[in-house]
């Protein structure tokens, strides 16, 4: 996230899409030279939405269950904010962006409304971002509402769950 490839080379080289794989272009110059300059090879740019200044230290989503376990959490709006920017530098180039791991109806709300103005943009989410909460990290698997307080960190994901 700190300096553009040649992305020209990728392409010839046979690259189908590209990304920084797991961290956040928190450089909205970047990421626009990135968008503007992919445009010309018909490749997405893949990015994964994170506003790094807002999820330092987060633990799991920012919510009642973070609350209750006295865990940092990690709020909606790291996601959504730049995945709203990001559209937006998508609609000015007229480039493709992909949003990974979707994990909140606001930045679905994003997309939605990009989408409906023409703006190029996909996405996807995961199978556990779409069938679990973050209701299991302080419970057990079998009951959400179990009273004793448990961090299971099988349930720590990046994003977290919702």
């Amino acid at each position: 996230g700190k300096a553009l490839a040649d992305l020209v080379e990728l392409a010839n080289a046979g690259v189908v899409a590209y990304s920084d794989d797991g961290d956040c272009v928190t450089d909205s110059a970047l990421m626009r030279n990135a968008l503007a300059y992919s445009r010309t090879t018909g490749r997405p740019v893949v990015q994964h939405a994170e506003d790094r200044a807002l999820t330092t230290g987060a633990q799991m989503h920012e919510g009642s269950v973070s609350a209750r376990l006295g865990l940092p959490g990690w709020p909606r709006a790291a996601e959504e904010v730049i995945v709203a920017r990001d559209c937006e530098l998508a609609a000015l180039t007229g480039a493709h962006l992909h949003v990974a791991h979707v994990s909140s109806a606001g930045t679905l709300d994003f997309i939605r409304r990009a989408r409906s103005r023409g703006v190029h943009v996909t996405a996807e989410v995961t199978p556990h971002h779409l069938t679990l909460t973050d209701a299991l990290v302080g419970g057990h698997w079998w009951s959400a509402t179990a009273s004793l307080p448990a961090y299971d960190t099988r349930t720590k994901v990046n994003p977290p769950l919702r």
